[in-house]
């Protein structure tokens, strides 16, 4: 169980870093005014506010990673409940004021994560 929660944990922080260059280095390219769909005009007004949306994102990646490779089992331990919960209240959040599609990419996949944490936990 602890392997499939660290595989879902890991799951969740490359998802964070692809929304990273998604919005820091992305947002004014096809792909990522596809992804949010925004036009040249959005993309291009928004481009500073997602950039700094970005660099969260990437801070939560690198505290998932740093979960993931901690040595000490009960710190990492509270490393990930810490981090998913940040990512899964980030992505209710988001569901519920942004867009409906952040509940099911962003916090579906922590709330599975958490769940898998807390049982091999």
């Amino acid at each position: 169980m602890s392997v499939i929660a660290s595989i879902l944990v890991a799951l969740v922080a490359l998802e964070h870093i692809y929304i990273l260059v998604l919005e820091m280095f992305l947002w004014t390219k096809p792909r990522g005014r596809k992804a949010f769909g925004l036009t040249p005009e959005r993309a291009e007004a928004t481009k500073v506010m997602a950039a700094n949306q970005g660099l969260y994102n990437g801070f939560l990646a690198a505290g998932l990673i740093w979960a993931l490779v901690h040595p000490d089992a009960g710190v990492a331990y509270q490393l990930k409940l810490f981090f998913i919960g940040c990512v899964l209240v980030a992505g209710l959040y988001g569901g519920a004021t942004a867009s409906r599609k952040i509940f099911v990419i962003q916090a579906l996949p922590a709330a599975i994560a958490l769940i898998f944490v807390l049982v091999a936990g």
